[in-house]
Formats: structure tokens, C-alpha cells, sequence
């Protein structure tokens, strides 16, 4: 199968790259700059800009697959990929976008947040049974070397409002307790990642997403950008330094907890490591996909990508008196 990834020389795309040629798939690397784009170990590279849409077509028209780990979110590039013949995917996590996305009526099909949170989220969360609403957590490590984008994500939806279950909130502002396997009991915030709109809609129940960094005391940097959303862009600074300081706290874990219990969990080193590895598993599902917008879980069941995630150092978890509680997504 033909892969195009998409800013290919990025902190996910380019690890992306090296997955989906590990699982025996002819990747091409795409990106603006020619001289980091020939770094990239790839089958073959494409200089080519993301705002040329017609070459983004012709583009698509040799791939089966096209991959967007820019950071550029624009539903034309995903229409553009698809009417090229390509079905298309983004690792994104920005809710309004996914939303953006999946409105769309495409040719082939799409997937809408492919990679740790949105993605393997997803996944754990269709494993938790039960009924009454979910909150996900989420603990990433401050010396996790995020992309640019990613990171500036974090900081810019600082103060937004978000709604779960009819209650509205401000990201960052509100907090909650929460059992981490290997951290104990730890305080995360409000977050907005675009799962808990498509679980919601997917699991008819109620989905909150929460967030904090380790070392624990980090989190307090969230709180005041919740606080004070003009004062993001100072912290994303400081946080540059502390990642570099504090490189080896790169370990992430995900909690996904009801009312009474902690219901299902996953951890692993390097969160681009682990978007890279869910979107690589997922290539070939999407692929052979009829066209329509999916959200990870209704590409895969966590028990389809098992073996790969293991493969990758990723620890998954899940009581076992729990079964997944969708129909099979295919």
C-alpha cells in the first residue's frame, strides 16, 4: 500500500513514516522544504505546499492513503486528498476541526483524529463498560519533545469553554482526582481534546477529557494559563526549557474512569511515539474503508491493535470482567 505522509519531517511524521514502512507500506515523504524533507527515511519524497491544492490531488491520485501530520488543519486539504482518490487521515486533536471534518460527505474516506488522544482514547474507552459518564485522563510527560504544533495546542485552548453531559466548563479551570497507575492519585484539569464529542455521539454517554503533566507540580502551569489565557504564550516558553531539563520524565499514561472505578488504562514512553504507532496500525483499516468520516473507534477495536501497540513498549489494560460494549466497527 502507497502512504503519503504529510509534513513528514515533523516530531510525529516523520517517527509516522518509519512505522508505516515497518509495517511493509511504500511511504513518500511530503513537506514544503526539500532539504529536511531528504532526512526523512522514506520510499520516495514530494516537495509540495499544502495551500496547492491541485497538487495535492495529483498528489493524492498515486497514494492510496494520505496522511496530514502538519499541524495544518484544513478540511480542503482533506477534500482535495480524497477527491485525488487518496482516503485520508489527521492526527489532530483540535475539536472544532474533527467537528469541521466530520460534516464533510467525502469520496473516500476519512479519519478524524488518528494517534494517542484522540485515538487510543477512543479505543479504551469502547472497552470500559458500564453506563453513567466517562472521563479520560491524561498525564504527559513534561519531557516529552512535542511537535510545535502540539504544543502550542496545548496552550491555546486555554480558558475555552467546553460541555460534557449539558455541563459547561472552562479548560483548565476545573479539576479532578484520579487513580494513575505507577503515579497514584493525581489532580488533572478540564481539557478539550475532540474525543469526548465523538464518544458522546459513538457510546451515548457522557465523555470528559482531563489533563496533566508529570511531574505533578508542572499541572500548576495549566491551572494558571486556565486562569489567565493571555499568559499561554509565556508558558509554552517556560515549558520549552523545563522539557529540556527534564527530558527523561517523557512517560505518558492514559486513565479511562466511571463514577466508582478506574476501567481501563495505557502507558508508554514518548507521546509522538505512540500517535505515530495508533496511526500507522490504523492505515490500512481506513484504507480499505467505504467513504464516510470515522473517529478511531469505529475503524478498530483496542484488541485489533494489541500486538502492535505491545510491540511498541505500549502497556495496555483493561478489568477483566469488562467487554467492549460496540458492535464491531466494520
Amino acid at each position: 500500500m502507497k502512504a503519503a505522509v504529510l509534513g513528514a519531517y515533523g516530531a510525529v511524521g516523520r517517527r509516522l513514516a518509519v512505522e508505516a514502512a515497518t509495517l511493509g507500506h511504500a511511504v513518500t515523504a511530503v513537506g514544503r522544504d526539500g532539504t529536511r524533507l531528504s532526512g526523512v527515511p522514506a520510499h520516495d519524497h514530494l516537495r509540495l505546499s499544502m495551500t496547492d491544492l491541485a497538487g495535492v490531488r495529483r498528489m493524492a491520485a498515486a497514494h492510496d492513503v494520505v496522511v496530514n501530520a502538519t499541524g495544518v488543519e484544513d478540511s480542503q486539504l482533506a477534500l482535495a486528498s480524497t477527491e485525488g482518490g487518496a482516503a485520508f487521515m489527521d492526527i489532530s486533536a483540535e475539536r472544532d476541526y474533527l467537528g469541521e471534518l466530520s460534516r464533510l460527505a467525502p469520496a473516500r474516506p476519512i479519519a478524524a483524529g488518528i494517534g494517542l488522544a484522540p485515538g487510543l482514547t477512543n479505543l479504551l474507552a469502547v472497552a470500559a463498560s458500564g453506563e453513567g459518564p466517562l472521563h479520560i485522563g491524561i498525564v504527559a510527560g513534561i519531557g516529552e519533545p512535542h511537535g510545535d504544533a502540539a504544543r502550542a495546542w496545548v496552550w491555546s485552548v486555554s480558558g475555552r469553554q467546553v460541555t460534557s453531559g449539558g455541563t459547561k466548563q472552562r479548560v483548565y479551570r476545573t479539576a479532578r482526582r484520579f487513580d494513575v497507575p505507577g503515579l497514584g492519585r493525581r489532580t488533572l484539569l478540564r481539557a478539550g481534546f475532540g474525543e469526548q464529542d465523538q464518544l458522546a455521539t459513538s457510546l451515548d454517554r457522557p465523555v470528559s477529557t482531563w489533563l496533566g503533566f508529570d511531574p505533578a507540580w508542572a499541572t500548576a502551569l495549566l491551572a494558571v494559563a486556565g486562569i489567565a489565557p493571555g499568559a499561554a504564550a509565556y508558558l509554552d516558553r517556560l515549558s520549552g526549557p523545563a522539557a529540556t531539563l527534564l527530558a527523561q520524565r517523557d512517560r505518558w499514561t492514559v486513565v479511562v474512569s466511571d463514577a466508582t472505578s478506574t476501567r481501563a488504562w495505557a502507558t508508554g514512553r514518548r507521546e509522538v511515539d505512540a500517535t505515530a504507532t495508533v496511526a500507522a496500525l490504523c492505515l490500512e483499516r481506513l484504507a480499505t474503508a467505504p467513504p464516510g468520516v470515522y473517529a478511531a473507534d469505529e475503524l478498530a477495536r483496542l484488541d485489533d491493535l494489541r500486538e502492535g501497540l505491545s510491540r511498541a513498549g505500549i502497556e495496555v489494560a483493561t478489568n477483566p470482567s469488562i467487554t467492549e460494549n460496540r458492535k464491531d466497527p466494520r
